[in-house]
């Protein structure tokens, strides 16, 4: 069978989405499949894929096609993405698009049922209620006027979880909802790193204990209830830092503004962009996880910390019951004292924290590995080429 796989960049500063579609690709490549990754050129997307290329079993067998980035024209009309895709077509079974709004995306899916070639789209929590009200008008505008004659003629729409499937639902879409999740890859982490990597690279760390929080600083991730809910936090430990590290995504000065309203400087330290090799050695050395995202479809950034062995702390809105119920985890409401509180408990019980991190990388290991991914996505693409 030939997959094509179709994302807007493969830049790891864009989150979860491009490790999703290259480790997909590359563990598709690893089963027999024909995989070809279709995504805008970028110095950082050549960088990361040279690396991945090397390290993903599979990676080697996937060809890469870069699409000239073309500027402002090429982000309203798409025509150098239209022309790849209208060239990579006929030689796919299946198309994999990676994402919902970019103009890459958008013309792909069009050449895709011009052709006749069945598509599916992986929403990546993109059509859930908080996403869609990001840009609200401007995305149902364009909901109204050309995605939902996308959406219905997609063979699927491809969600992390059901939580995430129902919230997208409100759309009224016609396609099946594939419920799928995303996977994990342990040749990425094993083996992870000594405790003390990270810290002897970022020194300004020092040697507390500390919780993580590991994610694109945006709006959505909750950083502004992180912020509030470490003050909160600190009321009652005085030994326990925080390390805060990801791409600014917008929510880095107004996080650090607070952090300094709090008093806090001191015990919170943001880091960058952590990628390969660092990022593991994070997760290594820290105590805990915390992501209090107001929304996600299927976070990958928590199947790292299910693989590294590390406890968390979650809200509702990251839709992972399934960590509750391996009992690696707790989730909460949405809220700053509830946050705290969840953080307090875990940090006075190491015996808690370690038979969580041992639950937690039993069930990425059983659940989560992009082996098992790829054969349900695959067994799922044999039957749009039966039904097309």
């Amino acid at each position: 069978m030939r997959v094509l796989h179709v994302i807007s960049t493969i830049d790891p500063d864009w989150g979860g989405p491009p490790v999703v579609a290259t480790r997909l690709a590359a563990a598709q490549a690893a089963q027999g499949l024909q995989v070809t990754l279709m995504s805008y050129d970028g110095e950082a997307a050549r960088r990361s894929w040279a690396n991945d290329q090397g390290m993903l079993k599979g990676g080697d067998r996937v060809r890469m096609v870069y699409v000239p980035t073309g500027g402002r024209l090429e982000g309203l009309f798409g025509g150098n993405a239209r022309r790849v895709a209208r060239t990579l077509m006929p030689d796919h079974d299946v198309v994999h698009i990676h994402g919902v709004w970019e103009t890459i995306l958008r013309v792909t899916a069009e050449e895709a049922a011009r052709q006749g070639t069945p598509y599916l789209f992986t929403a990546h929590g993109m059509l859930g209620e908080n996403h869609l009200k990001t840009k609200g008008l401007k995305k149902r505008i364009a909901i109204a006027l050309k995605y939902r004659r996308l959406f219905n003629h997609a063979a699927a729409l491809h969600m992390g979880n059901d939580v995430e499937a129902e919230l997208s639902k409100v759309l009224g879409l016609a396609p099946p909802m594939l419920v799928c999740p995303n996977g994990i890859s342990f040749e990425e982490i094993e083996p992870l790193p000594e405790r003390g990597t990270f810290r002897s690279k970022f020194s300004q760390v020092g040697e507390r204990p500390f919780i993580l929080f590991l994610s694109r600083l945006h709006e959505v991730k909750g950083l502004d209830f992180l912020a509030d809910a470490f003050k909160i936090f600190c009321e009652t430990d005085e030994s326990t830092d925080l390390v805060v590290a990801g791409p600014d995504g917008g929510m880095q000065q107004a996080f650090e503004d607070s952090i300094s309203a709090h008093g806090l400087q001191s015990r919170v330290h943001v880091v960058g962009p952590l990628y390969g090799r660092d990022k593991f050695a994070a997760f290594a050395d820290a105590e805990c996880f915390c992501l209090p995202s107001r929304q996600e479809g299927f976070a990958i950034v928590l199947n790292e910390t299910l693989a590294c062995s590390l406890p968390m702390v979650i809200t509702e809105g990251c839709n992972r019951p399934d960590i509750v119920e391996a009992d690696a985890g707790a989730m909460v409401p949405l809220d700053a004292s509830e946050i705290a509180t969840a953080l307090s408990e875990l940090m006075a019980d190491p015996e808690r924290r370690a038979r969580m991190g041992a639950n937690g990388r039993r069930h990425a290991a059983d659940k989560l590995t992009w082996d098992t991914v790829a054969r349900t996505m695959f067994e799922t693409y044999g039957t749009f080429q039966t039904t097309a």
